[in-house]
Formats: structure tokens, sequence, C-alpha cells
């Protein structure tokens, strides 16, 4: 790199000192959310998960609740622990890839349950799949093509914080907007979904509201992580070196929590068969060995709330 290059670079990274506590704040708040919000459910987790039969989307869930909040551990402390840059360059590499690795997960989780509500439609699996595709190779190309900025080894201040040139911000920030038009892809076939079957389950004097079928399908949780990431995306474009990214352990913990909601909120649902009163009919029993019955349309989500509360057992979610 050009020294003209990293004259910028190294001026702005003299902020670090004043950026630490903004960073901290940010990482802190996703953590609180993940904890807190892990606190809230844990009863309907036991009620639900834990003391009935393991099912695939139990795994699933594990997968994404547990992952995010294990790998919390070693990240918090390479925010307040002095490394050499070496291991800060190593950590960051890591870091990337695991919080890319959450979020693919819940993509993974989400695709499953539209997958299901198309009854399994060979059309929307090769949507996804070729989306899926496209996202894999953006990430991969972003990744080996970011460069992170040499640190500068003269500081105190303790955490592991490497800054990063506006050219490494903005091919990093290609891996988050792959994700978010990954979602946005989730979201407008959610809609679309949603809006066929209010137009077909309309009744002379009376309708469903669209915003229900919304909320029972799981689109609202989309628009929580979607705003959760856009914030995200704009910190690499117009962040200072080291608060290019600062929210995605931010973003990331939105999507993990809202997910972990939706699944709980999904298993809850379908062992109490609140269906049976459901004014909607069963578009398909989808009981196979791909999918488990809690992606399934019929077992969906209604009056979905997005402020964080606890789900109660034996209660509506």
């Amino acid at each position: 790199m050009a020294t003209s290059t990293l004259e910028p670079l190294l001026e702005g990274s003299r902020s670090l000192p004043s950026t630490r506590p903004l960073l901290l704040y940010f990482y802190f708040c996703a953590i609180v959310v993940l904890y807190y919000d892990h606190l809230l459910t844990f009863p309907a987790e036991v009620a639900y998960i834990w003391r009935r039969p393991k099912s695939r989307s139990a795994y699933w869930f594990f997968l994404n609740r547990y992952l995010n909040f294990f790998s919390t551990v070693p990240i918090t402390v390479f925010n307040f622990v002095q490394f050499d840059h070496d291991s800060c360059t190593k950590y960051a590499l890591s870091r990337q890839v695991l919080l890319v690795v959450q979020v693919v997960v819940v993509d993974l989780i989400l695709s499953l349950r539209v997958y299901a509500m198309y009854g399994l439609s060979r059309r929307i699996l090769y949507i996804l799949g070729f989306a899926t595709a496209i996202g894999m190779g953006i990430t991969g190309w972003a990744i080996s093509a970011q460069n992170n900025a040499r640190n500068l080894e003269d500081y105190s201040v303790r955490g592991c914080f490497l800054p990063l040139s506006h050219a490494s911000g903005i091919y990093l920030a290609a891996i988050w907007e792959a994700l978010l038009a990954y979602d946005l892809l989730i979201f407008g076939l959610i809609l679309t979904h949603s809006s066929k079957l209010w137009l077909r389950q309309r009744a002379p004097g009376s309708s469903t509201p669209l915003i229900y079928l919304m909320q029972r399908d799981g689109a609202l949780y989309f628009v929580a992580m979607s705003l959760a990431n856009l914030a995200n995306i704009i910190s690499f474009y117009i962040g200072g070196p080291f608060m290019k990214g600062g929210l995605s352990t931010f973003a990331t913990s939105i999507s993990v929590t809202m997910t972990s909601r939706l699944m709980l909120n999904l298993h809850a649902l379908a062992d109490r068969g609140l269906y049976s009163e459901s004014p909607f009919p069963r578009e398909s029993a989808l009981t196979t060995d791909t999918l488990d019955t809690v992606f399934t349309q019929h077992y969906s989500v209604a009056g979905l709330a997005i402020e964080l509360r606890p789900i109660r057992v034996n209660e509506p979610p």
C-alpha cells in the first residue's frame, strides 16, 4: 500500500482512544439484548425444546441460539486484553467469518420457513439456492480482497481494534449487503405469500388485516433484522477507520434474537395446536422427513410483538 494511501488511515486511527468507548457501548448493547432476551425466553425454551422429543428444528434452534451465546465470551476477552498485532489480525479475520456464519445460520433457518410456506416448491428452492450461491461468492471474494491496515503498536489502549481503510470497508460492506439482499428476498417472498392469502381469504363484510398475516408469517422479524443490518452497512461507508463495521455484533445479535423468538413461538403454537381454532384453512400438513412441522404453514406466528418480553409457558406468546 502506498504511503499516500496509508496517511489518511493512520491519521484517522489516532481517534482510537476516543472511539473505543463508543465501540464498546455498541458491543455491550448487543450482548445485553442477546443475554437479556435469553433469560426472558429460557422458560419457554425448556418447556418447548428441552422437554420435548428432539426434532430437526430443535437442533437448528440450538445452533442459532448457542453459537452466538458461547462465541461472545472470547470476543469479550479480545476487547479488554492487550494482544500483539499478529494475534489481532488473525482475530479480526476469524471474527468476520464467525459473524457471517452466524447470519448464514439465521438465513438458512428462515429459508426453511419460506420453503415450507410455499409447500416445498422446487421453484422456491431453486430461487433460494441461486441467491445463496451468489451470496457465498460475494462473501468469499470480499473476505479475500479486503486488507486490514496495520495496527499502530504504540497505543496503550487495551483491546484488539484494527483500523479499516475506505477500500477495505467497501469490501466488507459487500458481505453485509449480500446478506441484506437475501433478507429482502425472503421478506418479499413472505409478503407475497401473505398478500395472496389475504386476497384469497377475504369475505364480504369481513377481512383479516394484512398486517396480521405479516405478523403471523414472521415478516416483522425481518424488518427488525434488516434495519439493524442496514445500520451496520452504513457504518462501513461513513464511519471512521475504527468505526467501520462497529455495529456488526449488534446486527448479528438482533438477527439471532429475532430468529430464536420466531422458532420458540412456532414451537409453542405447534405444541398447543392453536390452528385448530384458526379461521385460516390448513394449506398443507407438511410432516415430511425434510422439514419439521414447526416450519409448516399451519403453525405460524400469531400476534407477534417485536418488543422483548417473556414467552410464557401455556399462554399465547
